[in-house]
């Protein structure tokens, strides 16, 4: 059985079809979005999920931008896609911080379990001032 998630602009199926179903994501597109929101929302600021999904990350934002910040940030992150997407594997997540931007790069690389493909997904933690 495969997940599906429905896009949230509300676009239809097809232009070229007369039906008024809702595009749904399938596989990858649908790991990358739920990765997306694991890493940008803290849990239960997504009131149409059912379950607190997210990483707590607002919680580094005034720590020092340094290795053991960075580490602390990667086993949130890690921590919470082994709780929250199971379709994830062998998940790789790299943690750099950026003293000179003021931020942390977080990259996760990983597969899925009906792809060969790995897919990369990069964002920033940017610190408050």
């Amino acid at each position: 059985m495969t997940d599906r998630q429905i896009y949230f602009d509300f676009s239809k199926t097809s232009p070229f079809t007369s039906t008024n179903d809702l595009t749904l994501q399938e596989n990858e597109w649908s790991v990358v979005e739920s990765l997306d929101n694991i890493l940008t929302n803290e849990p239960g600021t997504l009131v149409y999920k059912k379950r607190n999904d997210g990483a707590r990350l607002q919680q580094f934002l005034f720590d020092p931008i340094d290795s053991v910040t960075g580490y602390n940030i990667l086993e949130e992150v890690e921590n919470a896609i082994s709780l929250f997407e199971p379709r994830a594997k062998n998940v790789e997540v790299i943690v750099t911080p950026l003293v000179d931007e003021n931020t942390f790069r977080i990259d996760i690389s990983c597969k899925i379990d009906e792809s060969d493909r790995v897919l990369v997904l990069s964002n920033t933690l940017e610190k408050l001032r």
